[in-house]
């Protein structure tokens, strides 16, 4: 939206757009065992877009072209093996948003999860699971709402380092992990896990804020605040927060949390039937 003078009315031109049709790439495949039995699979599925709208905008003082870009890609490849007891999928989502007024954003969210199960003899299995995700946000220019570098303005140690940001990037990754053993005989299981999160907040300095598909270059960069926490068993152990590089505040639990704890819960029969993964009753 423009304000113009009182008794201006802003006017522009009709939007021209530019909006190819994406690119869609999926693939898959089967892969057996001696006697002909489904033992893995492999799928991928690649999507990628570029799109761009403009306008020709004219004001009381001045007329100008106003457009916006975008590029975004996304990517899902997964396997499961041994019949389906072990999987590991790995997605992806990148993309990059620009505007002529100077505005550029770059957005990268991945993921991975990967589980096993096992079992013997006697019906007692274990599946294990771990997941490892990700958010990158990297903001150059002056956006809509505020990037969080606001809070940070009136820090001396900051606009002695860089008087001026030209933009922010938000890094955090967050990890799991988990383990599940269960005697459905016995009736009785044991579970444990870990979870863990770590998030970086900079200040950037980049080589153009020029609308464009891809992001521009870092030329600098300084860390504002940094935190980074880990939990067992929903039992927090570790804490640790910094800002400007300088420690302010730190938990450490007690060393004998960091061992997962035997915890017991009645079992109810199959797991695998249940989670509806493989073959066989267990």
């Amino acid at each position: 939206m423009w304000l113009d003078r009182p008794g201006s009315i802003t006017t522009g031109s009709t939007l021209a757009h530019n909006v190819p049709a994406p690119s869609i790439a999926v693939s898959a495949s089967i892969g057996t065992d001696a006697t002909g039995a489904n033992e893995t699979l492999t799928y991928s599925v690649d999507v990628k877009r570029q799109l761009s709208i403009s306008s020709y905008v004219r004001t009381a003082s001045s007329s100008f072209s106003a457009s916006w870009m975008q590029n975004l890609a996304y990517s899902n490849d997964g396997e499961l093996t041994a019949y389906g007891n072990n999987g590991v999928n790995v997605q992806s989502t990148t993309g990059t948003d620009a505007a002529s007024a100077g505005y550029l954003r770059q957005i990268s969210y991945p993921i991975t999860v990967n589980s096993t199960y096992t079992t013997d003899t006697s019906g007692n299995y274990t599946i294990t699971a771990n997941l490892e995700r990700g958010q990158s946000i990297k903001i150059a220019g002056q956006p809509v709402f505020p990037s969080g570098l606001q809070s940070f303005d009136v820090l001396p140690s900051i606009q002695r380092g860089f008087p001026q940001f030209q933009g922010s990037n938000l890094y955090t990754t967050q990890n799991g992990s988990a383990v599940y053993q269960a005697s459905p005989a016995a009736g009785i299981a044991t579970t444990y896990g870990t979870t863990a999160q770590d998030m970086v907040f900079s200040g950037i300095e980049v080589s153009s804020t020029s609308p464009s598909f891809y992001f521009p270059s870092v030329r600098g960069s300084q860390e504002l605040y940094h935190r980074y926490v880990k939990a067992v068993n929903s039992t927090l152990i570790e804490d640790d927060e910094s800002l400007i590089g300088r420690p302010f505040y730190t938990f450490i639990g007690s060393p004998q949390g960091d061992i997962p704890p035997s915890r017991s819960y009645v079992a109810f029969g199959s797991q695998k039937r249940v989670m509806g993964r493989g073959r066989g009753s267990f």
